[in-house]
């Protein structure tokens, strides 16, 4: 079987689907900009997304959410190893 973590905290249980871009800020419907959140991360990044909108927490709040949104899958990318065989 599959387990699904949390993609910030490794948290495996009750997780919810989240988009990596908001569908507002251009981000698409597909499976690959979604990620898997538990409630606390899912909560801290909806915060942010709203916060870095208004013009008084705009520059903190607007750092923490692009921080969220490049490195949700930094960890997982592909990363191809060099073969000693093929090049």
């Amino acid at each position: 079987s599959t387990i699904v973590i949390c993609v910030r905290c490794y948290y495996h249980q009750h997780l919810s689907g989240s988009y990596i871009v908001e569908l507002c800020d251009g981000g698409k419907d597909e499976y690959s900009n979604l990620q898997a959140l538990c409630p606390n991360c899912h909560a801290l990044k909806t915060r942010a997304n709203i916060l870095r909108r208004d013009k008084a927490f705009k520059k903190e709040f607007g750092k923490r959410f692009d921080l969220m949104q490049t490195n949700s899958f930094k960890e997982f990318e592909y990363k191809p190893k060099q073969s000693k065989y093929f090049s």
